[in-house]
């Protein structure tokens, strides 16, 4: 998709630790959207932002999946950052987003695509998963909510419809999401295959992947991208 030059992600985000392609992108329902993208191969990981930031707060983590061979798309959501705010947000906004950027990064040649959401990208990756049903090989949410109202995202109500493997992480005393909310969230799945990881603490969304967790959480996100996208 063409559209107006977009800023390098060492220019906007003040650091690149990757070598990332900036893109314009299509919602399966026309809304344009940004991206970047870094490494190659079949293996593709779909990253999506929490709120208020955009894709620049997952741009390190999204290194270090590219280190480890991942092909890796970091996504702008309707209303963030450079993307159109697009016709209407909510459920229906978060499976046109989410479908339109597997359907890219696998247009660039990934054959099996995992999304892994942090917060508000989380509840969004788990919203929009039932609707996207084979078309991706698992989700991983990392804090992402029981359910966001101001933005009509309920992953509680979705999860139990996601067949694909899923992984849930977060941290024992998050405010926003804490040891019960993911206790919940595990019981309400139905998908063969689920984990819950937790932390000490209160680390929230991917604050996750830094320490003193870095080690245990890539070991757990790494592993489980393997497998669900080989």
């Amino acid at each position: 998709m063409t559209g107006p030059p977009l800023p390098s992600i060492a220019k906007r985000c003040g650091s690149a630790h990757a070598d990332w392609r900036t893109l314009w992108l299509k919602a399966s329902d026309g809304t344009k959207l940004d991206g970047a993208e870094a490494g190659s191969g079949s293996r593709g990981v779909l990253m999506l932002h929490e709120s208020p930031p955009d894709l620049c707060g997952w741009e390190p983590y999204g290194a270090e999946l590219v280190r480890q061979g991942f092909h890796v798309l970091l996504v702008d959501l309707r209303a963030y950052g450079l993307s159109q705010r697009g016709p209407y947000g909510g459920q229906r906004g978060a499976v046109a987003d989410v479908r339109g950027a597997v359907d890219e990064l696998k247009h660039r040649g990934a054959k099996q695509v995992a999304v892994v959401g942090a917060s508000y990208g989380g509840v969004t990756a788990l919203a929009a998963a039932p609707e996207l049903g084979p078309e991706i090989s698992g989700v991983a949410s990392l804090s992402g909510e029981l359910e966001l109202k101001n933005a009509g995202l309920n992953a509680l109500a979705a999860i139990p419809q996601i067949q694909v493997p899923v992984l849930i992480m977060g941290s024992r005393k998050d405010p926003y999401f804490d040891e019960n909310d993911a206790r919940e969230l595990l019981r309400a799945v139905t998908a063969s295959r689920a984990q819950l990881v937790e932390f000490d603490g209160s680390d929230h969304g991917w604050n996750l992947l830094d320490p003193p967790h870095k080690q245990r959480a890539y070991t757990f996100l790494v592993g489980f991208l393997r497998s669900v996208t080989q």
